[in-house]
C-alpha cells in the first residue's frame, strides 16, 4: 500500500501494529491484577506473592481471551464490546467519586480497616490542587501524567473500520460522534485521576481500582465489570493488530486473501506473544503503559498524523480547491510542522523521563 504521491505507509503500519500490541499487553496485565485477589484466595501459598498471583491471573485469563477471538472475527460481531467497556468505565468512575465523596476511606471510614491504600495514606488536604492531579511534582511528573494519557484515547487505531460499518455514514456525523466519545473520556478519566488521587494520594498501586477494600461491595462490582471491559479491550485491540500485520502482509506480497487457518495460527500466535510479554511485565504495568504512550502514543497522536498531512498538503487533490477538485481542507505547513516538533519534543521528553524512572536512564 502506498500513501500520498506513492510514500509507502509501511512505517505507520509498524507504528499502529506496536501500539496495538503495547496496548494487549497493557490490557492483559491488567486483567492478571483484576485475577490476582481470585487467584490468592484459591492458591493461598500465592497470598503473599503479588507478582506471582498476577501472573498467573494473566494465563488463566489468556484461553478465554483465544476463545473469543476465534468465535468472533470481526468488529461487527464485537460492536456489543465497546458498549461494556463503556460502562465498565463508568462504574469505575462512580465508585471512586462516591468514595471520595463519603469519606469511608479517610480517617475512621467504615473501609480504612480492610484497605492497605487507605490505610497507608496521608491526610488529604481541603480543596483541589495539584497533588489531586499527581502534578505535585512539578515538570517532570506532568510528563509522566502525560506519557500515561497518550494511551487513554486507543480509537484511531481501528477508526477506519468503525468507519465501514455505519449504516449512512457521513464526515459530520462522525466527526459528532469522536468528538462526544472523546469529550466523554476526558471527564469520565478526569474523575477518576482526581477522585483517586485525592482519597489515596500516593498510596495509590498500579491499578486504582486494587486500592479500595475487599468488603466495599460497590469496589467489587466495579472491578468485576472492570474485569469484563479490560478483556473487550482486549478483544477489540487485538482486531486492531491483526488487521495492521495483515495489511503489512498485503503491502509486501500482494492482495493475497488470508485463510481461515492462517488467521487461527495468527490470532493464537498474537495472543500467546502478547500474554508472555505481559507474565514478564506484570510487575510494572506503569512502566508499560508509560514507555508506550510516551514513544509509541506520542507518534501516533502527534508525529505521524502531521507527518501524512504534511504529505497531503503538497497534493493539490487533497487541498481545498486545488486542481485535483479535492474538498479536504488542511492546516497550513506551518501549523503541521509546529505539531510535528511538538509531538517530537513530547516523544523524546516524556520517553527520558519514563526510562529515568525506571532506572535505565
Amino acid at each position: 500500500q502506498a500513501g500520498p504521491r506513492g510514500a509507502p505507509m509501511w512505517p505507520v503500519q509498524v507504528v499502529i501494529g506496536g501500539v496495538a500490541f503495547g496496548s494487549c499487553v497493557q490490557y492483559a496485565i491488567s486483567l492478571g491484577e483484576l485475577m490476582a485477589p481470585m487467584v490468592a484466595s484459591a492458591v493461598p501459598l500465592l497470598a503473599a506473592d503479588e507478582e506471582r498471583a498476577v501472573q498467573v491471573g494473566t494465563l488463566t485469563t489468556a484461553p478465554v481471551l483465544l476463545a473469543a477471538l476465534l468465535a468472533w472475527r470481526d468488529l461487527r460481531s464485537l460492536q456489543g464490546a465497546t458498549m461494556v467497556g463503556t460502562l465498565a468505565k463508568a462504574m469505575a468512575a462512580a465508585l471512586v467519586v462516591v468514595r471520595a465523596l463519603d469519606g469511608s476511606y479517610e480517617g475512621g471510614g467504615e473501609f480504612v480497616a480492610t484497605s492497605a491504600a487507605a490505610a497507608a495514606a496521608e491526610p488529604v488536604a481541603s480543596g483541589l490542587g495539584l497533588a489531586d492531579f499527581g502534578l505535585d511534582g512539578g515538570a517532570p511528573t506532568a510528563l509522566g501524567l502525560a506519557a500515561c494519557l497518550s494511551t487513554a484515547f486507543q480509537g484511531h487505531m481501528d477508526i477506519p473500520r468503525y468507519w465501514h460499518t455505519l449504516e449512512d455514514p457521513s464526515p459530520e456525523r462522525f466527526g459528532t460522534a469522536v468528538a462526544g466519545a472523546f469529550g466523554g473520556a476526558v471527564l469520565v478519566y478526569s474523575a477518576i485521576v482526581v477522585a483517586a488521587r485525592h482519597t489515596f494520594g500516593d498510596g495509590l498501586p498500579d491499578l486504582a481500582l486494587m486500592a479500595y477494600s475487599p468488603a466495599d461491595p460497590l469496589a467489587t462490582t466495579a472491578q468485576s465489570a472492570a474485569a469484563a471491559g479490560v478483556a473487550c479491550s482486549y478483544l477489540l485491540t487485538m482486531l486492531a493488530l491483526k488487521g495492521t500485520l495483515s495489511e503489512c502482509a498485503v503491502s509486501a506480497s500482494g492482495p493475497e486473501p488470508v485463510s481461515s487457518s492462517d488467521s487461527v495460527w495468527l490470532t493464537t500466535f498474537l495472543v500467546t506473544a502478547t500474554t508472555a510479554a505481559a507474565v514478564l511485565g506484570a510487575s510494572n504495568l506503569v512502566l508499560v503503559v508509560s514507555l508506550r504512550g510516551a514513544l509509541l502514543g506520542s507518534a501516533v497522536i502527534y508525529v505521524v498524523p502531521a507527518i501524512l498531512a504534511l504529505g497531503l498538503n503538497r497534493d493539490d487533490q487533497y487541498v481545498n480547491g486545488g486542481a485535483g477538485g479535492g474538498v479536504t481542507s488542511l492546516p497550513a505547513r506551518e501549523v503541521l510542522w509546529s505539531l510535528l516538533a511538538f509531538g517530537l519534543a513530547v516523544m523524546i521528553l516524556s520517553t527520558a523521563h519514563v526510562l529515568c524512572e525506571a532506572g535505565v536512564l
